[in-house]
């Protein structure tokens, strides 16, 4: 533990306040012109290659490169990020997704044996699922990354934000993740699917085909041995969630078992319509 009265931590007190003025709204001019605002969006378009998103970036960089003892400052300043991200422009929205993904590189000590320090990386994991397209290659990168593979609980974040950015590139990798070896990834993997039924119906059944091809596997396992326990622990796990990313996929409200989205599936895949478009 580094000393509460040492020059990190004074460091650290001098600059959180800093970074919590950045989220406080700016007091108003007392003679601004209302000319003003019209220099920051016109056309419906965002500001770009500010000097203050480089600025921020900059900070963000000194402080993840401070081995965790500046990482609740770090933190504070990803959520500021998140918030700029949704009104920059293209130039912007890539550095501050380039920027917050170099958290998940960063090393850190365990706070105790076996309990790793996640709360830098889950914070950037977080921000990164609000920030596609841009951060869709970063997180595809990372869910199975061999630095994230013993850590389930960064590694089930990263996945769901990968699903969160709701990017046509993400499909690829989570579809991938439901052959996965850990039934927790391949359960974060189809709760992600969820997120695209915005998608044209032709793409849906691609992906409904995907998760339930998954789930007859799994009961399929199940089936084949009642006394394999491991089988049955890993159905509980996947069962819901794939079930459930069928149910949003199709619109479908009516089938509870394997075997009836089996019958739903062999009945409609053919349909131009699921009765939801």
């Amino acid at each position: 533990m580094s000393d509460p009265n040492g020059p990190e931590s004074f460091k650290l007190i001098m600059i959180l306040p800093l970074l919590l003025g950045l989220l406080s709204p700016a007091p108003l001019a007392l003679h601004a012109a209302p000319a003003v605002h019209s220099v920051f969006v016109q056309d419906d378009e965002f500001p770009d290659k500010r000097a203050d998103v480089k600025e921020w970036l900059s900070t963000l960089k000194g402080l993840i490169g401070k081995r965790g003892d500046e990482d609740p400052a770090a933190i504070v300043l990803i959520e500021k990020l998140t918030g700029e991200f949704k009104e920059s422009g293209e130039k912007d929205r890539v550095a501050i997704a380039k920027g917050v993904a170099a958290s998940l590189s960063q090393r850190r000590k365990e706070l105790s044996k076996g309990v790793p320090d996640n709360g830098l990386k889950l914070a950037a994991a977080k921000a990164l699922g609000s920030m596609g397209p841009e951060s869709t290659s970063a997180l595809s990168k990372w869910v199975d990354d061999k630095k994230v593979r013993d850590n389930i609980e960064l590694q089930r974040q990263l996945v769901l934000s990968l699903g969160l950015t709701k990017d046509k590139g993400a499909t690829k990798t989570l579809v991938d993740l439901l052959k996965y070896r850990n039934p927790t990834i391949i359960a974060a993997a189809a709760e992600a699917l969820s997120q695209f039924q915005e998608f044209e119906l032709k793409a849906r059944k691609k992906l409904f085909e995907e998760l339930l091809k998954t789930l007859q596997s799994a009961k399929g396992k199940v089936d084949a041995d009642p006394t394999d326990n491991i089988a049955r622990a890993e159905w509980n796990i996947v069962s819901a969630p794939l079930m459930t990313s069928l149910t949003v996929l199709s619109g479908h409200k009516e089938a509870k078992r394997p075997e009836e989205w089996t019958r739903f599936w062999n009945k409609n895949k053919n349909k131009k319509s699921w009765g939801d478009e």
